[in-house]
């Protein structure tokens, strides 16, 4: 009998000791610390391409605190004023809550970002503070930043078609770019012979390519994969999503004009 109540004595310690447990788990994922303050060092700036290679400003915050050990991830928003970051522009800053721009990265950021060149904008900028994604994440004050970015030669990110119409030199490639940045690709390549076969590239390089699922003539993609192909000389809008891994070809009429079309490597800004 003696056995007995002490086995039942055990387990009931042994279950309010788990209890106890389950509740510290969630006491600490539900109560996070403080939010985090953002600081800047400076809050007006006109942008001069002179100096481009010069650091012009740095955002920092202090460290955020959820209320228990964990390796935080950073991200530092970017949006216009009274847009209230419906859609920000995210900059990963990994486990350090500090970024330094260089005169050419803010004005590269602002231009991304479709700010008039030559005109002050006031933007937004805050830090985000996320550990998982059942915990909701932090978010600091807004910092203002009036900030004027110059006219210059904006390379948005592009991927490159190396293929039969150039010799296969990815170097050497057309582009077509993503005026978005957002990995959805678009613009305008002369392929001259009746019938012209192409990868994508990400890099001017072989390291990784994208072919075609299928026959080659517009479809899915995916690494490695067959040529693309199309079949007749002329100017096409090719368009890739590396996202959703599709892409496709559409012949330019005799006649239309390109000179509006976006998605060409180099843009500038006016």
């Amino acid at each position: 009998m003696k056995i007995r109540r002490h086995y039942l004595y055990i387990v009931c310690l042994f279950s309010v000791v788990l209890f106890s447990c389950e509740k510290d788990e969630v006491r600490a994922i539900l109560t996070p610390g403080a939010a985090t303050t953002l600081s800047s060092t400076a809050t007006t700036l006109v942008l001069d391409k002179a100096h481009a290679k010069d650091t012009v400003v740095t955002f920092s915050s202090t460290p955020a605190d959820f209320g228990f050990d964990a390796g935080i991830k950073y991200t530092l928003q970017f949006d216009k004023k009274g847009n209230n970051f419906a859609a920000p522009k995210n900059e990963d800053l990994g486990s350090n809550p500090v970024k330094k721009y260089t005169v050419a990265e803010l004005n590269a950021l602002l231009g991304l970002m479709k700010v008039t060149p030559g005109t002050a904008a006031e933007m937004e900028l805050r830090m985000k503070s996320e550990v998982a994604s059942k915990v909701e994440p932090i978010y600091s004050n807004v910092q203002a930043l009036t900030v004027t970015p110059y006219v210059d030669v904006i390379e948005y990110p592009s991927v490159y078609l190396p293929g039969g119409y150039q010799g296969w030199a990815p170097d050497k490639a057309e582009k077509i770019a993503s005026v978005k940045d957002d990995k959805v690709y678009e613009g305008y390549v002369n392929f001259p012979d009746a019938v012209t076969e192409f990868k994508i590239t990400p890099a001017p390089n072989w390291d990784t390519d994208y072919g075609d699922t299928g026959d080659g003539t517009a479809g899915s993609l995916k690494v490695r994969g067959s040529n693309l192909k199309v079949t007749s000389a002329g100017y096409y809008l090719i368009k890739a999503d590396l996202n959703g891994l599709t892409w496709s070809a559409k012949k330019k009429p005799i006649g239309a004009s390109l000179a509006m079309q976006p998605g060409v490597g180099t843009m500038i800004r006016i």
